[in-house]
């Protein structure tokens, strides 16, 4: 079974046609990498038997309905949406990228391989977890005669990482006059 899905807004314009094996769970993607997935308000769904009856009606409906969101079929489309989707699309991207790239490999990071992973300084990091902005875990103290002070070591978990990429990117954490 192959379902095509369209996707309306409050005045009930046609934001998006899609189509997938399961229109719900396509929505939770949505919900990540749309911009406008806020503005739904309806969804209509259609069945369908094969992979190519569902392709041939979701590019007969782009064509056809013009929904405001679909690049693809979409001739009208303005290029500067075109490019706000893309540029929108490429951040969403990016930031998967580095969330993968950040929990793939380790339950443990030292805050210097954050630094390589995020291009986050290693002393901005520092400054975040001794002030509580981000969550770390000390895993060695010792004292430094030659500095004077004590030498803290931190590790992140990759859910805190998640976090602060999240936070970074939602602005809740600022790092700019660090």
């Amino acid at each position: 079974m192959q379902q095509l899905y369209r996707h309306f807004n409050s005045k009930d314009e046609l934001m998006y046609i899609g189509i997938s094996i399961s229109a719900a769970h396509r929505l939770s993607q949505h919900k990540t990498t749309s911009a406008w997935f806020d503005d739904i308000t309806k969804i209509t769904i259609e069945n369908f038997e094969t992979r190519e009856q569902v392709i041939e009606a979701e590019t007969s409906s782009i064509k056809k309905e013009k929904p405001l969101y679909n690049v693809v079929h979409n001739k009208t489309v303005p290029e500067e949406l075109k490019k706000s989707i893309s540029a929108h699309n490429q951040a969403i991207i990016a930031k998967q990228n580095l969330v993968l790239r950040a929990v793939n490999f380790d339950l443990m990071y030292s805050l210097t391989r954050v630094a390589e992973q995020t291009q986050i300084p290693k002393r901005i990091l520092e400054t975040l977890a001794e002030t509580n902005k981000i969550s770390t875990i000390v895993t060695n103290r010792i004292w430094s005669d030659r500095w004077e002070k004590e030498i803290i070591t931190r590790k992140m978990s990759g859910w805190a990482v998640i976090d602060l990429i999240d936070n970074l990117s939602q602005g809740t954490i600022n790092i700019e006059n660090m």
